[in-house]
């Protein structure tokens, strides 16, 4: 099945569901951003209202270690085109080590769009451990789950659903990508990122392991980006933005 092939299934049976939740369900390199941007533009050419929330934090449209709620206004190309609603950061890659800090901001965000917009696309992380995904279903109670599978590789998540589903193949046009390309993508997202950036200091208790992490920087409580802990035994601090490590730990740093 080619890409046009799967937008007109899936547009007949959003219609048929009266579904405004859909959940883009798949491993890694199964479609899903490619299949929410082709589904969004669909939606505008309908003069729809468009959310689309990035929910894999290990390739997102933004920064690697993030995860955005956006409004589409207008046709697009790539994800990072659209208008930025909100955005956060995730402590790990690993989905199972920050679930519950996961889990509410994507309550949050949907909770968000249901009253901003017409349709919200989750497209998701490619952890597709059945326990966790479950989990995680039974809490965001799509309307829609569109599962794009190579095999059967879904099945034992899928039977236990109570969500209105849509199987699909993998569309042809969509390539596997090796985790060293994953990484690689990540690590150049990150060294560019960092590029200009300049070196400030911070005071909180710091756990053992902190030095060299990447750590999210929070302005009046809200992200505002990523930082890089360089030196576990530092003093001094200023009063302009929190920094907030693992979703538990914060202080108060002034810029990246």
């Amino acid at each position: 099945m080619t890409f046009p092939g799967a937008i007109g299934i899936c547009f007949d049976e959003i219609e048929q569901a009266k579904a405004s939740l859909i959940y883009l369900l798949g491993a890694d390199d199964a479609g899903k951003t490619m299949l929410s941007k082709e589904l969004a533009n669909q939606l505008i050419l309908k003069n729809k209202k468009v959310a689309v929330i990035d929910a894999d934090s290990g390739q997102s449209s933004r920064l690697p270690l993030t995860l955005s709620l956006n409004y589409a206004q207008r046709e697009f190309r790539q994800l990072s085109e659209l208008s930025l609603a909100d955005w956060d950061f995730m402590p790990s890659y690993d989905l199972l080590e920050c679930f519950e800090r996961y889990i509410r901001l994507m309550g949050k965000w949907i909770r968000k769009a249901k009253e901003e917009v017409d349709y919200c696309l989750v497209d998701s992380n490619g952890d597709i451990r059945e326990a966790l995904k479950l989990r995680e279903l039974e809490i965001l109670n799509p309307d829609l789950v569109v599962a794009l599978q190579r095999g059967s590789e879904l099945e034992s998540i899928l039977a236990n659903l109570e969500s209105r589903i849509l199987r699909l193949p993998v569309p042809e046009e969509v390539k596997r990508k090796s985790w060293k390309q994953r990484k690689g993508i990540r690590d150049e997202k990150l060294k560019l990122y960092f590029k200009d950036s300049s070196m400030q200091t911070i005071n909180c208790e710091i756990p053992s392991d902190f030095t060299h992490r990447i750590v999210g920087l929070y302005a009046r409580e809200k992200f505002s980006g990523l930082g890089i802990a360089e030196d576990r035994d530092v003093k001094r601090l200023s009063e302009n933005y929190d920094l907030g490590m693992r979703g538990d730990l914060n202080s108060r740093e002034k810029q990246l």
